[in-house]
């Protein structure tokens, strides 16, 4: 299609977003280099990511359904999302001054989202895994 009409699709789209594929390619590129930056800087990220290895693979043992996949993989991507989130609070509060004392209610915030995240992580991969102990058959 002409894209001097309007109807181009991918005008459209560059038009609606605002921003060009290279400035997208560039900004994957960030993303990319944060998510290293997160693998190499934090310890606990790197745990995180080593707790669901035990979890995954007992699940690929059990050969689960793809629901119970997905039950026990989201929210392990939505713990691993919140440790970002809370090294991001942590970067940038270090970047200014960080002793007072609504700095620190920021830092423990962030941090109590990460261990509620870790919390029901936890819990969907063990239901994912089990089931629910009312749903076995006893003999």
């Amino acid at each position: 299609m002409d894209a001097g009409t309007g109807n181009d699709p991918t005008q459209r789209i560059r038009r609606r977003s605002g921003k060009s594929k290279t400035q997208i390619i560039i900004s994957l590129g960030h993303s990319i280099r944060g998510l290293r930056f997160n693998y190499r800087g934090e310890p606990s990220f790197q745990s995180w990511l080593m707790t669901s290895i035990p979890f995954i693979t007992l699940g690929a043992h059990r050969r689960l359904s793809p629901w119970r996949w997905l039950l026990m993989l989201v929210p392990f991507l939505y713990l691993l999302d919140g440790e970002i989130n809370n090294t991001a609070h942590e970067e940038g509060i270090r970047a200014h001054d960080w002793q007072g004392p609504h700095f620190r209610d920021a830092l423990d915030s962030a941090s109590a989202s990460v261990m509620l995240r870790a919390f029901v992580a936890l819990a969907c991969a063990l239901y994912a895994l089990f089931g629910h102990p009312a749903d076995r058959k006893s003999p």
